[in-house]
């Protein structure tokens, strides 16, 4: 009977949360879609997402179709995961557009359902777990990445955070090696999710993993074993995306150019707190909001008082209470961070200063503010308050749960999109110096012969010609060079020149009737980082297998 009331129990959480979630997605079931900084250039990246893994190019990396058909490599350095997923809900006949919307609406249930089973677990009470689960989603930044940022990496990235410390949780109470599968899983999905916000919530992970240390007593040495496997078969499984990126960040823009100056970009003290609503970006007039929201602040003027005033509410698990203390000094930090007078900080701190956006933080801010909220609700003369303010959060919220209007462009126009998907053209080779403006007229190109060029084929992973000339030429490939591109003639490896304005390839072709294909392959590094997430996949699979059969 308690089993049953159990299950019944789960069910009715779940229509609550399907419930919660219906004012926050009922915009995704419009037909088409709507404006967002980022959520159309994410449908053009599914587009050729599908393209790239449709030509067998896996990992995907190199673009051969957008920046004009000259191609860049667009993978290598953009979180791929929410394109993985949106290719595989394409294969089951959902359209790109409808599978990006299916993405961010699928994001708020499971932000719901994370952080309740992560405040559950926490103090084993279902009312703190819910009340922390609506503060968590609706949360006006939460609101600003679905309706006017959009960017799938981060929605999809708030839906992670909480798993990642619940699982960590689980492995800190029971020492099984399934949740350290599961951790790592999600760990992985974080740094292939959204770069910015996995350099932003580690810190988050590492403050809970010492705090599980440190009051392990006896277990330390073999938690800390469980823990550093889980560290390392997490970014051992993302290791494909990750070190290639870090790698080789020096042979694009970005290495010389940042995306953004940060200067303009911290937060004024009194944004945080004045009620507002815009749909530009910062520093507009009519920017997005960085408003913590009323009830959040609310939140955190009651943990500051509470840590002084209440504190025989500790509680009853040492690592919970020190890891709200952790927690709360870090969510502290993060808003002192959004400031102007935190420079020096972004500045001389590792990945960190790779970050232009302070306001980012906001996000991670975000999951801080809710877990700690359900400390409030252990303090008996809160309990009541702590359910009312659930209820403003939602309210406060709602009238912001629009977005400005409305499209239906279709997947045509996505799909001849030419653009680079990016704000400043920061994934562009360094070696490009007249970035392209228009579609070459022709792919392959006999620069200083009148040579006959037939048989031709090319797509994101290589390409073919056929050559028949009666002097040597210089044959023109119009694709951007980048390290992974290799050419042959007649099956004999040759030199590529790409010292060109356009930094496209060009190989010395000779006298007569010559084929001349070309491969876009792993380099060493890129195919080393892959052997690593392998072997993780391994050691992942195996730990499910070693659950399921020989528990």
């Amino acid at each position: 009977m308690k089993k049953m009331f159990a299950n019944h129990r789960k069910v009715w959480i779940g229509l609550l949360f399907v419930l919660l979630s219906i004012p926050l997605i009922l915009p995704y079931l419009h037909s088409g879609y709507f404006p967002t900084h980022d959520g159309e250039w994410a449908v053009v990246r599914l587009t050729d997402m599908y393209r790239e893994l449709k030509d067998l190019q896996f990992p995907a990396r190199y673009s051969a179709n957008l920046n004009f058909g000259y191609g860049y490599p667009l993978f290598e350095f953009a979180y791929p995961l929410p394109y993985y997923i949106g290719f595989v809900l394409h294969l089951f006949r959902i359209n790109f557009v409808d599978s990006i919307k299916l993405l961010f609406a699928i994001t708020v249930p499971l932000s719901l359902w994370g952080m309740y089973l992560l405040v559950r677990e926490m103090w084993k009470n279902t009312s703190a777990g819910i009340i922390s689960a609506v503060i968590y989603v609706f949360y006006p930044y939460r609101l600003v990445d679905l309706f006017v940022r959009g960017s799938i990496g981060e929605s999809i990235s708030f839906a992670i955070f909480p798993f990642i410390i619940y699982f960590l949780l689980k492995i800190h109470k029971s020492k099984n090696f399934i949740y350290v599968s599961f951790a790592s899983i999600f760990i992985a999905s974080l740094v292939m999710s959204h770069n910015i916000m996995a350099v932003e919530f580690l810190p988050v992970i590492l403050l809970f993993i010492g705090c599980s240390i440190w009051v392990s007593g006896k277990n330390k040495l073999k938690l800390s074993l469980q823990y550093i496997i889980t560290l390392i078969l997490g970014f051992g499984l993302s290791a494909f995306f990750w070190i290639p990126a870090l790698s080789e960040k020096n042979l694009i823009a970005l290495a010389v150019t940042p995306i953004a100056d940060r200067a303009i970009n911290y937060v004024h003290w009194w944004q945080l707190f004045i009620p507002s609503w815009g749909y530009g970006i910062p520093p507009n007039t009519d920017q997005f909001t960085f408003q913590l929201g009323l009830p959040q602040v609310i939140i955190i003027m009651l943990l500051i008082g509470a840590m002084f005033f209440f504190r025989k509410h500790i509680a009853k698990d040492a690592l919970i209470d020190k890891s709200l203390i952790a927690f709360t000094i870090l969510l502290l930090l993060y808003i002192l961070l959004l400031f102007p007078f935190t420079n020096i900080v972004w500045i001389h701190t590792p990945l960190f200063k790779e970050i232009n956006y302070p306001w980012t933080l906001l996000g991670v801010i975000g999951f801080l503010l809710a877990i700690l909220s359900s400390k409030l609700f252990t303090i008996k003369r809160f309990n009541y308050f702590f359910f009312v303010l659930g209820v403003i959060t939602i309210l406060y919220v709602l009238p912001y749960a629009h977005p400005q209007s409305y499209v239906n462009r279709g997947d045509a126009f996505y799909l001849t999109n030419d653009a680079t998907t990016t704000s400043s053209s920061e994934y562009m080779p360094l070696w490009v110096k007249e970035k392209p403006l228009q579609r070459p007229a022709i792919k392959f190109v006999a620069l200083n012969s009148k040579s006959f060029l037939t048989n031709q084929f090319y797509n994101s992973r290589k390409f073919t010609v056929v050559s028949n000339s009666t002097k040597p030429f210089t044959l023109q490939i119009n694709i951007i060079y980048y390290p992974g591109w290799s050419v042959k003639i007649d099956g004999n490896p040759v030199k590529i020149s790409y010292n060109n304005p356009k930094g496209v390839m060009q190989v010395e072709v000779p006298t007569g009737i010559h084929t001349i294909n070309g491969l876009f392959t792993e380099t060493p590094l890129r195919l080393g980082a892959d052997i690593i997430s392998l072997i993780s996949f391994i050691f992942i699979i195996i730990f499910f297998i070693k659950r399921l059969f020989f528990k």
